[in-house]
């Protein structure tokens, strides 16, 4: 009887097998090492080495629920069924509970990187954007609206909440707009509809002054955000004027059309003989065109 008992817990001790695993990151696969692995209903528990492995020995035939926990990750868990004599592999991929949000700002206007600004999450991280215009966020999953700031800029803000899943990025690149816009188009002759080139462009207050091109048209410089009276002159034509209101980043068209001006032409009736002099009814004062 003795004998038989021994025999039975003998075996029962050898009804046992080994549950290995690697946890690494479900999106760049790499190991991680620190990863809380429990078991249920065992109660035992282990954390993985710098190459992300981790192991449970000497356990009982049966299934198990193998728990992965991590700061910055999801947890997960999986079942699993230990075998006698056997080593089970329980590998897991963790996904990231951060994700990113990255992009490139621009002037909006000419499209010029901009270096420099401050881009941030009301509560959340910040970065100020590099030489190339672009900036990081390392944010938590959830939906996000990025501010932005730069001296000499309107201060913008997303026009959407920007989704940021786990383990992924989004892109979310900006137009910031600058305190001041341009005006630009063409002036062309009233009667013909061609461009005319060389027209004088002014306005006030002042932004100095440009001449349109060969074929009519023209662009200012960047000039700051205001109302404006754009005058235009050329030779042989009468002048024109456009109130023209600026805001921010604004790219503002003005065609301009001019009307011809006639120049003034004197008409002499009859050629004097030397030394006489014209009577004013002899000469006629007009306009030609």
């Amino acid at each position: 009887m003795l004998g038989l008992l021994i025999l039975f817990i003998g075996g029962c001790a050898k009804d046992k097998g080994d549950i290995e695993g690697t946890v690494r990151n479900g999106v760049t696969m790499d190991p991680l090492s620190g990863v809380t692995v429990s078991m249920d209903p065992s109660g035992d528990s282990d954390q993985t080495d710098q190459n992300g492995n981790f192991g449970f020995y000497d356990l009982r035939v049966g299934w198990y629920t193998v728990h992965y926990r991590m700061e910055g990750f999801q947890d997960a868990e999986q079942p699993v069924q230990v075998k006698k004599d056997a080593v089970v592999r329980a590998d897991m991929g963790l996904h990231p509970t951060e994700g990113r949000i990255t992009g490139t700002i621009i002037d909006s206007i000419t499209e010029e990187k901009l270096s420099g600004v401050h881009v941030w999450i009301e509560g959340g991280p910040s970065d100020n954007s590099s030489v190339e215009g672009t900036y990081v966020l390392e944010v938590q999953e959830g939906k996000y609206l990025v501010h932005y700031r730069k001296e000499g800029y309107q201060d913008g803000v997303s026009d959407r909440e920007i989704t940021v899943e786990g383990g992924k990025e989004t892109q979310a690149d900006y137009q910031l707009r600058p305190l001041k816009g341009i005006v630009y188009g063409r002036i062309t002759d009233a009667q013909t509809g061609t461009g005319v080139a060389g027209v004088s462009i002014t306005a006030t207050p002042g932004i100095g002054s440009l001449t349109s091109d060969a074929d009519g048209t023209y662009r200012t410089d960047p000039i700051p955000i205001g109302s404006y009276m754009v005058s235009f002159k050329a030779t042989d034509y009468k002048e024109a004027s456009k109130n023209v209101r600026l805001q921010p980043g604004d790219r503002i068209r003005v065609d301009v059309q001019l009307e011809p001006s006639p120049s003034p032409k004197v008409t002499i009736t009859r050629g004097p003989e030397d030394g006489a002099t014209l009577s004013t009814s002899e000469v006629t004062f007009g306009w030609e065109g």
